[in-house]
């Protein structure tokens, strides 16, 4: 990860806290930062401003209105360099119209399999991660939540899965939060949440033991042992945020891909939940081919 990539809407200027932290991650790898200013705003495709410019004077308009936006990010960032001592090597792409999304895989750099998106202005859809999963790139979320303080990161791994059986998308998401971790001088950690379901209550014991075993068995076969195991007990989409609360932790990892063989992705019920509410950073991996 030569290159640091980070997707964000031209009407909103990123927080402080965004920027630091791709300015870090960029700093940690010993690259530059390629921001992708998203410049399609649905609500201008037909005001009244169509019928009163020209499509000249609309274009410079919105091309003035871009330009202003970059030096506002640039101030900001030259302010956070000032302040934290950070050399930074930045530039901007901007990514124009209904056609973004396509512009956006055009515009990302052969090498770099991570994207940065900062949650307060850019919508995580399904169709953006099935495009980046297509495009072989896992996303970071970012949210506005401080790096400072909290040097954990959490692996949620699922490795019973019935479509799943070879552990590939748990595989990825171990390995991708190791290489994030390492760069960002973060602790991985593992965590598997055991759930069981009302009408199996009868068997809860006999489910949760074999659940444990199951799980110890992955650890052992990939030797994994290296790294911290957290048993969560309830429904992922709940005891994940539990988890992180209680460890404090900066960043969470998850699998967004589908596990069988039908389909390459799916943004399951845990991440789109969590999507909604971030309870902090979220690596999503969105090919378990890394």
């Amino acid at each position: 990860m030569a290159r640091v990539e980070l997707l964000l809407k031209t009407s909103v200027v990123p927080s402080r806290k965004v920027l630091l932290k791709a300015m870090s991650f960029a700093k940690a790898i010993q690259g530059s930062i390629h921001i992708l200013g998203k410049d399609y705003h649905r609500s201008e495709d037909h005001t009244f401003l169509d019928f009163l410019s020209s499509a000249d004077g609309q274009r410079k308009r919105l091309s003035d209105n871009y330009l202003q936006w970059t030096g506002q990010v640039l101030d900001k960032v030259e302010q956070i360099a000032k302040e934290e001592g950070i050399e930074y090597n930045l530039d901007f792409h901007r990514l124009e119209g209904r056609q973004w999304m396509k512009q956006l895989l055009g515009a990302l750099v052969d090498g770099a399999n991570l994207l940065l998106i900062d949650q307060n202005n850019i919508r995580v859809t399904t169709d953006l991660l099935a495009t980046l999963a297509n495009a072989d790139r896992n996303v970071l979320i970012l949210s506005d939540k401080s790096w400072t303080h909290a040097g954990t990161m959490l692996a949620a791994i699922d490795p019973l899965h019935r479509e799943d059986k070879a552990g590939k998308v748990d595989e990825s998401v171990i390995e991708l939060g190791e290489l994030v971790g390492r760069a960002l001088n973060m602790d991985v950690k593992l965590v598997y949440c055991r759930y069981i379901a009302g009408y199996l209550s009868e068997y809860k014991d006999q489910i949760l033991a074999s659940q444990k075993e199951g799980v110890m068995d992955f650890v052992a076969d990939r030797r994994l042992q290296r790294l911290p195991l957290i048993f969560a007990r309830g429904n992922p989409e709940a005891a994940l945020p539990e988890v992180v609360k209680a460890h404090k932790a900066a960043m969470l990892v998850m699998g967004a891909c589908r596990r069988g063989s039908m389909s390459r992705f799916l943004m399951g019920s845990t991440v789109d939940a969590l999507l909604k509410n971030p309870p902090c950073d979220l690596l999503l991996v969105t090919s378990p081919q890394l």
